[in-house]
């Protein structure tokens, strides 16, 4: 049996990953010529795991740069704050203020202070 035949027999079996296959068969120099065929079965999603560490590549940030909302300067830091938290209030289409982590809320008559709920 050939080492790609071999290969081929562990991707079907599920004793090697995709990723394995590939690297392993573009190591024999025969990434080319795989067929469609081999990849035809579902795809099994990993367990997930609780822990770990959330990177995110950009440009143009500091190590001094920080995910405190209070200590925001730049615009992208913004962004990034804004794809990991929802705020209390957030603006519709129509550009009014509506409620998003918040149930409700109410200006007290003179609009000094606004109770969340």
């Amino acid at each position: 049996m050939s080492e790609l035949e071999n290969l081929e027999h562990l991707l079907a079996q599920g004793k090697i990953t995709r990723r394995d296959f590939i690297k392993r068969a573009s190591a024999l120099g025969v990434a080319a010529a795989l067929t469609p065929e081999l990849f035809a079965s579902s795809a099994r999603a990993a367990a997930p795991v609780r822990g770990g560490r959330f990177r995110v590549g950009t440009a143009a940030f500091f190590p001094t740069d920080s995910l405190d909302p209070a200590t925001l300067t730049d615009i992208g830091n913004y962004f990034i704050n804004w794809q990991l938290r929802n705020n209390l209030v957030e603006v519709d289409y129509r550009g009014e203020a509506i409620p998003e982590l918040a149930e409700s809320m109410e200006p007290s008559p003179d609009a000094v202070r606004w109770t969340f709920k």
